[in-house]
């Protein structure tokens, strides 16, 4: 069913509105990142990524010369901030989140969006995290 003509003035009235005041651009913004479906989406997308995080650095601690995983990525994972990456930002997280969409896309066979939303995911979350410890 095609929209009516009144409420296609009333989109095109909100979109101009919205174009002229760069205030009500930034809420509409933040009203559409915060929705239920993508903060539900998210959180269950960062919570994956920690049980993953988790299991692959007590892999790494536990193996002595996996043949699985080459050295470097080891040694990635055995870093002392490796465990606390996808909690708050550290020198490794950027590392080891390429490490996780990697993961996912190549071993896990999931679609390129997947990754998508994992990034946008974190940086969602890291956003949140920079504003929350900065208003201390």
């Amino acid at each position: 069913m095609p929209p009516s003509h009144k409420n296609t003035r009333n989109v095109a009235s909100a979109h101009k509105a919205l174009q002229l005041d760069p205030e009500a651009l930034s809420k509409a913004k933040k009203n559409h990142f915060k929705a239920p479906k993508t903060t539900q989406a998210y959180s269950y997308t960062i919570g994956t990524a920690h049980k993953w995080l988790h299991q692959v650095v007590l892999e790494a601690t536990n193996s002595t010369g996996s043949t699985s995983t080459s050295n470097s990525t080891t040694s990635l994972f055995l870093h002392p901030l490796a465990a606390s990456s996808f909690d708050k930002p550290t020198e490794v997280t950027a590392q080891i989140l390429a490490q996780y969409i990697s993961h996912q896309v190549v071993t896990e066979k999931m679609s390129k969006s997947t990754g998508d939303t994992t990034h946008a995911a974190f940086k969602a979350y890291f956003n949140d995290w920079y504003v929350i410890k900065n208003l201390e």
